[in-house]
């Protein structure tokens, strides 16, 4: 994370996965902590049903749509820096830091189709037993 916020090469990704990738986040933490409340789950149904479309939603474009763009925008840049080509003026501070990035990039990109795939088996389960 220092060395996200400390080279502007960064700043961009950095926004992106640490702030914008992260807006699902809000109202998946109102549907679990709707499952810790059942008081406030039985008070409120459909809040808590609309945070779930609203999950499912925020998800479906940031992390499925819009990540993958990003990752390769990322990848594009990233990879030939790390392998010492096409700097465009550039400086790697770190090799170890950017292959990290890298590495995370292949492992978290295929990851959010995964999630997308239990999302929408939970919300096909739902609508079935509707």
């Amino acid at each position: 994370c220092y060395q996200s916020s400390t080279y502007n090469f960064l700043h961009y990704f950095c926004l992106y996965y640490a702030g914008v990738a992260e807006l699902s986040s809000i109202p998946l933490g109102f549907v679990d902590g709707a499952k810790y409340l059942p008081e406030f789950r039985a008070a409120f149904p459909s809040f808590t049903r609309g945070c779930k479309y609203v999950f499912a939603a925020l998800f479906l474009v940031v992390r499925v749509i819009v990540w993958p763009l990003m990752s390769y925008q990322f990848l594009s840049v990233g990879v030939p820096m790390a392998l010492g080509s096409n700097t465009d003026g550039r400086t790697l501070h770190s090799d170890i830091a950017m292959w990290t990035y890298i590495l995370s990039q292949i492992f978290l990109t295929p990851l959010q189709f995964y999630w997308f795939s239990l999302i929408i088996k939970m919300a096909t389960a739902q609508l079935k037993a509707q």
